[in-house]
């Protein structure tokens, strides 16, 4: 505690009266195997990665010769916008995809949902929703229900405003509501604006981003029409996949993309296009030159993240392991974010139902303090015994 490395379940369990057992689930040899995979890729990190910033740099320069100016402008956009302007950047996209021959969203269910969600949120009345929120406030708080509604409101100011968090606030305003035998009736807009939240929060998240990433390469696909081009596109979108890999960035998702495509990016063939493309209209002193930083760094990446998705296997197992020997019915299983895509599959596949719980962070992680840590964990662990 006080050297500031101890855990938030751990933190909880010193200080709360509920009875709480902590049983780890971790096989320590295949931690510690993965820290090693993970420092021998970090001694490697920095050269490919400024290798990495070379390429980038020519297909920016492929870019600016090949592709169309409406293109060009949607990178643009799209490139100002930060990781967590969803909205913003799926907007910027439907814009610039019905300006081309838009092939409807027959594909794309979700999508579709959003669509028709985007449709009924520009029939409601926002500034009077909030002044019937605020007149049902006050009314439940003329009936006895003061102290309720000061918790409901204190409670959403310290999650993330969201509309999860409103629609939280409005399901519970609304119950209490029942309870006090109070008719909503006279707030008509209050209620359609929880009725489009409703609506919101039945979208399947995960598939829909899924489908804005196929909608968008269909979108690319219409607007580049040469073969040139579009293998500049399928190489910047492989590229920001390595860089999102060696910055320890990736989802599980997106590595195994990275795994299923890695046979179909030979680096002497992609670096030799790069070269031939912009030769066409530029110097020598324009080439990538070669160099196998990338292909060197290959095995240990992999090796890295295959060795995280054996642990995903072992948490399970273990964590079942112990519900059969407790006879618990429920558990919470504590894991980082990069597990969840993989761990929530495993879930399913072997009959489980769950919840996934996501922390409200209010600041991103910095990565090279967390790096930091994890790495001296390591030379911790290395001391010989006799040293201890």
């Amino acid at each position: 505690l006080l050297q500031g490395m101890i855990a938030g379940e751990e933190y909880l369990n010193l200080t709360t009266d509920l009875p709480i057992r902590l049983m780890g689930i971790e096989y320590q040899d295949m931690y510690n195997e993965n820290l090693q995979s993970y420092a021998r890729m970090v001694e490697q990190r920095q050269k490919v990665l400024e290798y990495l910033s070379v390429v980038e740099r020519k297909l920016e320069l492929l870019k600016q010769l090949s592709y169309p100016e409406s293109l060009k402008e949607y990178e643009k956009k799209v490139s100002g916008l930060d990781d967590d302007e969803f909205r913003e950047s799926y907007d910027v996209l439907m814009n610039y995809a019905r300006q081309t021959d838009n092939p409807g969203l027959d594909e794309y269910p979700e999508i579709g949902k959003l669509e028709l969600i985007k449709a009924i949120e520009s029939g409601i009345d926002f500034d009077s929703a909030n002044r019937e929120q605020m007149q049902l406030v006050a009314e439940l708080k003329t009936v006895g229900f003061k102290e309720d509604v000061g918790q409901i409101l204190e409670s959403s100011k310290k999650g993330k405003k969201s509309s999860d968090t409103q629609q939280g606030v409005l399901m519970s305003l609304m119950n209490l509501a029942e309870s006090a035998g109070l008719s909503v009736s006279p707030y008509p807009n209050l209620l359609s604006y929880q009725s489009y939240l409703e609506s919101f929060s039945e979208l399947k998240i995960d598939q829909l981003l899924l489908e804005i990433n196929r909608y968008e390469d269909a979108f690319y696909r219409r607007v580049l029409t040469d073969e040139d081009s579009r293998r500049v596109r399928i190489l910047d979108r492989y590229t920001r996949l390595l860089r999102k890999a060696f910055e320890v960035k990736l989802s599980s998702d997106e590595f195994e993309l990275l795994r299923i495509n890695r046979p179909d990016f030979n680096t002497v063939e992609w670096q030799a296009f790069i070269n031939r493309v912009i030769l066409k209209d530029r110097g020598f002193e324009d080439a990538v030159p070669f160099e196998d930083v990338i292909d060197r760094a290959y095995d240990e990446l992999f090796r890295f993240y295959e060795i995280v998705a054996q642990r995903d296997i072992a948490f399970l197992r273990n964590s079942g392991n112990i519900l059969d020997n407790t006879g618990e019915s429920a558990a919470f299983l504590i894991a980082g974010g990069y597990h969840t895509s993989h761990l929530t599959q495993l879930l399913r596949d072997q009959g489980y139902s769950y919840v996934v719980l996501t922390p409200f962070v209010e600041f991103e992680t910095d990565h090279r303090q967390y790096e930091k840590v994890l790495l001296k964990t390591l030379e911790i662990s290395e001391v010989p015994d006799e040293a201890v």
